[in-house]
């Protein structure tokens, strides 16, 4: 979580949040790490974690116990550091 957060913080291209935005990311492959709340829905985890699998890119599922945590779940709980800028 702080890798997304220092990479929002100083290169905002590279980093995107929220389920509609990270799908598009992964259309394009450009995923390098996956991070998922534990709040977030098993189907959309699943799908997620599979579409990760499939882009080789790594995922990390986050405790809401944590500062952090709670961060993701707020940002909607999906987020992503990507290889690229989308636009």
């Amino acid at each position: 979580m702080q890798e997304f957060f220092e990479t929002l913080a100083k290169n905002r291209r590279l980093a995107e949040y929220g389920y509609k935005n990270v799908k598009k990311a992964f259309e394009y492959r450009a995923v390098s790490k996956l991070l998922i709340s534990e709040a977030e829905d098993d189907k959309i985890m699943d799908e997620l974690e599979e579409l990760a699998d499939q882009s080789k890119a790594e995922t990390f599922v986050i405790s809401t116990q944590t500062q952090e945590g709670q961060q993701l779940r707020d940002l909607g709980k999906v987020a992503v550091i990507l290889r690229f800028p989308l636009n």
